[in-house]
Formats: structure tokens, C-alpha cells, sequence
């Protein structure tokens, strides 16, 4: 039997539960009409909520009316690229809902039913007239949306649909932070001027400077690219959401221009921030002692640290920043508690909003304090708004507006955990019946609670609709629940490159490195971000930008 491939499954039927645990991996289980066979991949969310959410699904009224004799089996496993494996293989495949990646997206569209006339254009049961689409995020729906550049019927076709919501960004220490007497960073100037004070403070001990914390700023792991995460949101923050997506559209001065690449300077400040923090910097000696890089711990880099061995140093204070997802606590909740009880070690772990990108205050006229001012008014901490005058003549309220939509800047891979409906499923409507139960108000409270507070991709203030669930969500949770919910903020999840034509079929990418995450923290770095901003302007010749507008069909 295949390593891995099924690691538990729920059957309502103690018969069915029998008569499929005796089926080898890569079988395919009888399971009887009616039966609606889930497979889901355990990732960091965890899987508990797929049985509950079984659960409650088989005990609906509206469900219950239409599927007289349904049963529900869930099954999990954490082996990469099960989902595609079984998806490209209908003679060996009795899943009819897949919980995947899209990573796992098959090339044949044939495989997979089209979701949008029985889900995305469907009203959610007991939601009054309210469609899932427009329940749906409205930015996952742009990334789910499937794009032919040949098709000219105008019908709109959904493939898949996404199983998880939440955001991406910058876990901080609040003990270890509040210890050195540093606040949350508003801006990266301020982001990098307390990197550059740990920096200088790292001794070896013996030094009567800061005894707090004399480790690095930040600790991550090479295995996961977490720390890309953070470009994008800087990037769209300096051009904005439309200059975020008019370059994965080719659109440059409202046409298709080559001009992109040279014109959307986002994407260099943002890697030059990522530069000047992810990067390797210079050895220090402090005595008889070298301490390697600089803001990032390098050792933390190596091959032989695991994700789960970086994010349990991190929760062991070894880093005050590390770079992650909101299923963060949820991943490492069984580790924090050992640490806990084996160590005596129990940090306030949270989660910031992304700190602005000081070079918008330059492109705005105004300095980096002025600009950390109006991010506390935007964020609703002060109530008046701050006075200041741009040396660039910009008036006031487009200044504030600016940084508002900046604020509002979300980076998530919960797009990218996909679900299919085989085209080949036998038990298709029940399938498409669940994902539509996925979008309930109950369906969010029940994610919520067995996830510990992470989120489903869809709009819903849990806060005001069921404050009991709310209430006991971690303080991470509710801040993240309470921006997404915000009165001052309008949060917006960047679309995934893979939604847009030019990057599925051109071939665009922000940059010609794709690795540049690995360039930029390695030793004796060959290239710099300015380096990797010119090669690729340069990389992108006429020739190629016009081979990859033809194959994408834009123009």
C-alpha cells in the first residue's frame, strides 16, 4: 500500500466504513449511490473541519428532503500531488469532491465540471436571495474564473472553487518586542530601523548593551518560500491594486505596453525592501565571536531546518519576526503547547498588518512619520485625521486614500487550495450541493471553531453574526477577523499571477528570476534587486513580449 495515501476515514455507515477499509490505496471503493466520497489534503489547516462540516451538511433540512438515503465519507491524507493523481485517472478515481491545490489543477478542463450554473450562480441555501458568487471574495472569484483566450462565447466558467480564506504576512514576538521597547512597525523604514537595532544590540553575551534579545530578526526556513509572500503586498501598495493588476494584464498608460517592466517601480522597492531585510548582509565580530548575515538568521536557511523546526524556534524566541499564514496557530498548536509544558516556554505570538512601504511616502510627497500617522488614522487608532502638506502638491484626502487602500492590501494562498468536482463523479450534484453549504453562515462558524479561528473565503463578520464563536477565538484571530471586518479599511486580497492570461499562457512573471528569494539571502549574492529589475527589462525583448501577447490572446 502507497506510504501515506490514506491516513483516516469517516464513514456514516459502520458497513460502508468496513467494506471500505478493506480497499488497497489506489482502489476504488464501491460505495454505493448516494454516497458522497470527499478526499481532502491535510495541509495547516488541519482536516476536523471537513468531518464537521460533514456532519452538519447530512443534517440539514434542505438536504436531508433532497438526498433521502445520502451518506458522507471524508477521507485525508498529506500526500503531495494525491489529488492530481487521482483527478487525471478516472478509471481509478471515486472521489467526487477534492479538497487540493492548484497545484493539482489537471491540463484537460474535460476532467473537471463546470461549477458556475449549479454553485457560483446559485443562491445559498437558507441565505435569502444571496448568490455564492457574491458571497464569494470578490478577488478569489477573478482568480477562479477561468480564462480561454480562444473562447468568444462570453459564458463565464468556474472549474474550482477555494476551500480556505485568510491572509499571509509578518508574525512578531509582542513579548520579546514590547521587552526591547519597540511597537508594532507601521512602515517598513520603522520595520527595518528595529532590524537594525537587534542587529547592532547582537553581542556575545558579555557586552552591557541590550540583554532582551541578542539573536537575529527574523527566522524562516528555506523548505517554504514563505518569504515571498510579503513582495506582492509591497509591490501593489506602492502601484496600487490597478498597477498590481494592470502589469499581470500587460496594461501600461491604459494599453499594452512592454513598459511595464520598467515603469511599475513597485516591484523593485518592494524587492529592495525585501533586500535590505531578507538579505544576506555583512558577517559581524563582536569580540572573539562572527555572527553571520544580518536581519535573518542563516542557519535557519539551511536544507537541514524544516518549517516545523524554524516556526518551533520562533516560539521558542529564537526570532522576533517570522513570515507566515494565519493558519500559523492552528499548524503549531499541538508544538506550542508541548513547548509549553516541556520548557516553561509560552511567548504572546501575533500577527501585524503589513507594514506600508516607505517609499510610497516619497511618491506621496511626505515623510515616513507623516506617513506612520496616517496609517494610525486609517486604522481607526486616532480619530482625527493628522495634518501635513505635500512637498509633491498632492491634496490631502488623495494622500489618506492612498495609504487607506495601501493599508488594505492582503497577500493569501487560500485561493490556491482548490476544489474539483470530477467531470466523471458519479454523485456530482451532491458534491456541488456541499460546496454550496461551504458558503452558509453555519459552514463559517463551524470552519472557525475547528480551525481556531481561521476562515472561509467568503465575506462574513462572525463577530457581529455569532460573537460566542468570536469570543473564543485567539487574539490573533479576532485582530485579523476584526481588519477584515474593518470600518476604515477596505481589505483586498491580491489575485493570484496564475489568474491572469499573460502569466497562465505568455509566460509573464514579476521578475525573469523566479528563485529570487534564494539569490537574495544567499552568501556572496550574485545579483542585486536593482540587477534583477534590469535583467529583467532586458529579458523581456520585443520579440518575447509579442510571442507572449499572441499566446495569451491580448491586445
Amino acid at each position: 500500500m502507497m506510504k501515506n495515501c490514506i491516513k483516516k476515514a469517516a464513514a456514516v455507515s459502520g458497513a460502508l466504513l468496513m467494506a471500505f477499509s478493506g480497499v488497497a490505496c489506489g482502489g476504488k471503493p464501491e460505495t454505493g449511490e448516494g454516497t458522497l466520497d470527499i478526499y481532502v489534503h491535510k495541509a495547516g489547516y488541519g482536516v476536523q473541519w471537513a468531518y464537521d462540516l460533514k456532519d452538519a451538511f447530512m443534517q440539514e433540512e434542505w438536504v436531508k428532503s433532497k438526498y433521502s438515503n445520502l451518506n458522507v465519507i471524508v477521507t485525508d491524507g498529506d500526500q503531495d500531488g494525491y489529488v492530481k493523481s487521482k483527478l487525471v485517472a478516472p478509471n481509478n478515481n471515486h472521489y467526487d469532491l477534492m479538497l487540493g491545490f492548484d497545484s493539482d489543477y489537471p491540463k484537460d478542463n474535460s476532467l473537471l465540471e463546470d461549477l458556475y450554473d449549479d454553485v457560483y450562480n446559485q443562491v445559498i441555501p437558507g441565505e435569502g436571495t444571496t448568490k455564492y458568487i457574491d458571497r464569494y471574495f470578490d478577488s478569489y472569484a477573478t482568480m477562479n474564473k477561468y480564462v480561454d483566450p480562444n473562447d468568444t462565447s462570453g459564458k463565464d466558467k468556474y472549474y474550482v472553487t477555494a476551500w480556505a480564506g485568510g491572509m499571509n504576512g509578518i508574525f512578531y514576538n509582542e513579548d520579546l518586542l514590547i521587552a526591547m521597547g519597540y511597537s508594532v512597525p507601521r512602515t517598513t523604514d520603522e520595520l527595518l530601523a528595529i532590524c537594525n537595532a537587534i542587529y547592532e544590540d547582537r553581542t556575545d553575551g558579555v557586552a552591557e548593551t541590550n540583554d532582551v534579545y541578542e539573536g537575529y530578526s527574523f527566522i524562516q526556513s528555506s523548505g517554504l518560500a514563505y518569504l515571498t509572500y510579503v513582495m506582492p503586498i509591497w509591490w501593489a501598495q506602492y502601484d496600487g491594486i490597478q498597477g498590481y493588476n494592470d502589469f499581470y494584464n500587460g496594461v501600461y498608460d491604459n494599453k499594452l505596453s512592454k513598459s511595464i517592466f520598467s515603469e511599475y517601480k513597485g516591484r523593485l522597492y518592494s524587492l529592495e525592501v525585501f533586500e535590505d531585510l531578507f538579505g544576506y548582509g555583512e558577517d559581524k565580530k563582536v569580540g572573539n565571536t562572527t555572527y553571520v548575515g544580518k536581519h535573518l538568521n542563516p542557519q535557519s536557511m539551511s536544507p537541514d531546518y524544516t518549517y516545523k523546526i524554524a516556526q518551533g524556534l520562533f516560539l521558542r524566541g529564537q526570532g522576533v519576526f517570522h513570515v507566515n499564514g494565519d493558519w500559523f496557530e492552528q499548524e503549531m498548536k499541538e508544538k506550542k503547547a508541548e513547548i509549553k509544558q516541556m520548557e516553561g516556554i509560552d511567548y504572546s505570538i501575533k500577527m501585524m498588518r503589513m507594514p506600508i512601504i516607505s517609499k510610497l511616502g516619497e511618491k506621496l510627497g511626505i515623510t515616513d512619520s507623516e506617513l506612520a500617522a496616517i496609517v494610525d488614522y486609517v486604522d481607526g487608532t486616532t480619530t482625527t485625521a493628522p495634518t501635513f502638506t505635500s512637498t509633491l502638491g498632492y491634496d490631502s484626502d488623495l494622500i489618506i486614500e492612498a495609504v487607506r487602500e495601501a493599508r488594505g492590501v492582503v497577500h493569501s494562498i487560500g485561493a490556491q487550495h482548490m476544489s474539483y468536482v470530477p467531470s466523471y463523479a458519479r454523485e456530482k450534484d451532491i458534491a456541488k450541493d456541499f460546496l454550496l453549504f461551504m458558503a452558509t453562515d453555519k459552514a463559517q462558524d463551524i470552519y472557525m471553531q475547528a480551525t481556531g479561528g481561521c476562515s472561509l473565503p467568503f465575506k462574513y463578520d462572525v463577530k457581529t453574526e455569532n460573537p460566542d464563536v468570536y469570543a473564543a477565538l485567539t487574539d490573533m484571530q479576532k485582530a485579523r477577523i476584526d481588519y477584515f471586518n474593518s470600518d476604515t479599511v477596505t481589505v483586498y486580497t491580491l489575485p493570484a499571477p496564475e489568474s491572469f492570461p499573460l502569466v497562465k499562457v505568455g509566460g509573464l512573471r514579476a521578475f525573469s528570476i523566479s528563485d529570487y528569494h534564494t539569490v537574495l539571502t544567499m552568501k556572496n549574492a550574485k545579483k542585486s534587486a536593482q540587477t534583477i529589475f534590469d535583467d529583467t527589462i532586458a529579458d523581456w525583448h520585443d520579440q518575447k513580449w509579442s510571442d507572449a501577447c499572441s499566446k495569451a490572446n491580448v491586445q
